[in-house]
């Protein structure tokens, strides 16, 4: 049997208890999770999140600080207003353009200089996500973005570099070519 890791277990299952349903308690249960250290907690809050009113944390999401919290809560709020172009059904409402605007802007929150690898890939897998289920941003914001993510390229990291450079040829970055 493994050794350790008893009580980390204990809480992933009682957020997981909240999969699959919408539970009054969930929300204020599983938010403070999204920005733990254990990534398997915060996507288990993650989870559960999306299995809740969206009307209950929409804005908390967009308000949210904490880095990790603030990239999972975003993931989780793109995720459930919208499917990708290849799954969305004709009966699917069409993505809110008000919110790719209103995740961007929460999401240009965060300083990159501050954040960790891991969250500095997190957060480029949100813009990527925000994209793909809420379209393509419209030019000054696709000029902008690829601004910003040129100045950070290259990096270190191969993964960021990986990531990276995805980004900047979605954006039609000038570095990209």
């Amino acid at each position: 049997a493994p050794v350790g890791g008893e009580a980390a277990r204990r809480i992933r299952r009682s957020l997981e208890a909240f999969h699959g349903h919408t539970d009054s308690m969930a929300v204020k249960t599983v938010w403070p999770y999204l920005g733990d250290a254990d990534r398997y907690l915060r996507s288990a809050a993650r989870i559960a999140l999306e299995w809740q009113p969206v009307s209950e944390w929409r804005e908390l999401a967009l308000k949210e600080t904490r880095p990790d919290a603030s990239i999972n809560a975003l993931i989780a709020l793109v995720r459930v207003s919208s499917r990708d172009p290849f799954h969305r059904k004709p009966d699917d409402a069409k993505p809110d353009p008000a919110l790719q605007g209103q995740v961007l802007a929460a999401l240009d929150r965060l300083d990159w200089a501050s954040l960790n690898e891991s969250q500095q890939l997190g957060l480029l897998r949100a813009y990527g996500l925000t994209f793909i289920r809420l379209g393509r941003p419209d030019e000054a914001v696709r000029q902008r973005l690829a601004a910003r993510f040129s100045r950070l390229f290259p990096t270190t990291a191969i993964n960021l570099n990986i990531q990276l450079s995805q980004m900047l040829v979605y954006l039609e970055a000038p570095v990209a070519w």
